[in-house]
């Protein structure tokens, strides 16, 4: 089945195309794969292609190629579709994701020459999902919950990501959240990030701190709000005590700012006040700060 692998490969790069630059031997000396040097030739190719075709007869061409990577799809799909067995699931993995890589130089061919774009080939099978049904992406959710991904997590990722090879880039990711204990999560909910008033508690940046907690002027967020704008805090220095203080600002008056969410589930939020420890909001400010 590598000529479906090869065969493509061949077919878009034409003559710049040598079988033995795609294939490397390993420390077991077994002969595998290598796709290192792609983005070299496919730039090569890129280069060649621009300075030897002009507008007049490169849209033929193009749409030739992209019909080559439609039927190439076609057939792999219809191969895993009629569960023929390939030896591997990793193999029609590799096949997808070369595809994609192949469309999207087409994609910047169509885009230099001011061509209208076409549709990228799509792999992933997700209006087909069913019980027993294994999707061509199947080995990278696999690897993503062995490396301890929340099920929540994962299923937004999966539901959002229509290309294969960005799904398979999330998976070289560490997965968010790791810390914690995800255990009990679900595709529906992530438990572990799931706040409860009852038991709630503010984090310290510092563990084993016991700086005090830092208000913010209500009154005075109140009062702008009440005039129609919007209010935003700064954290300064006193300059004679080097204690931190909020203060609070007319959005119309401030030098920039930042807007920081989803912040409860890491303990920077307050279920009781408007304040947060001294020690973590000193530490998001030095954060902000580094921002270009």
């Amino acid at each position: 089945m590598l000529w479906l692998y090869f065969g493509i490969l061949k077919e878009i790069l034409g003559d710049l195309f040598l079988a033995n630059q795609f294939i490397s031997k390993g420390a077991d000396g077994k002969l595998r794969i290598n796709t290192l040097g792609l983005e070299t030739i496919l730039g090569t190719w890129t280069t060649k292609y621009v300075a030897e075709n002009d507008n007049a007869n490169v849209q033929d061409d193009l749409f030739k190629m992209y019909n080559l990577l439609l039927e190439h799809r076609d057939i792999c799909m219809q191969l895993h579709l009629d569960d023929i067995d390939l030896g591997s699931p990793l193999l029609m993995l590799s096949f997808a994701v070369i595809s994609e890589r192949l469309a999207a130089a087409l994609v910047d061919m169509y885009a230099h020459f001011k061509l209208e774009k076409p549709v990228n080939p799509r792999w992933r099978l997700q209006s087909l999902q069913k019980e027993g049904f294994v999707d061509v992406d199947q080995p990278i959710i696999d690897l993503m919950q062995a490396r301890g991904w929340c099920p929540y997590d994962l299923r937004r990722v999966w539901v959002q990501t229509h290309e294969v090879s960005l799904l398979y880039y999330y998976s070289s990711l560490d997965p968010p959240r790791s810390s914690k204990n995800h255990s009990a999560c679900s595709d529906k909910r992530c438990l572990a990030m799931t706040t409860y008033h009852s038991t709630y508690k503010l984090s310290h940046h510092i563990e084993g701190c016991s700086c005090p907690l830092l208000y913010a002027d209500q009154e005075a967020m109140a009062e702008i709000l009440r005039r129609g704008s919007v209010p935003v805090i700064a954290i300064v220095l006193d300059p004679g005590s080097n204690i931190p203080k909020i203060t609070v600002q007319d959005i119309t008056r401030a030098q920039g700012f930042v807007a920081i969410s989803h912040v409860w589930a890491e303990g920077a939020g307050n279920v009781r006040d408007n304040a947060l420890q001294s020690c973590l909001l000193t530490n998001i400010s030095e954060l902000v700060k580094m921002l270009p």
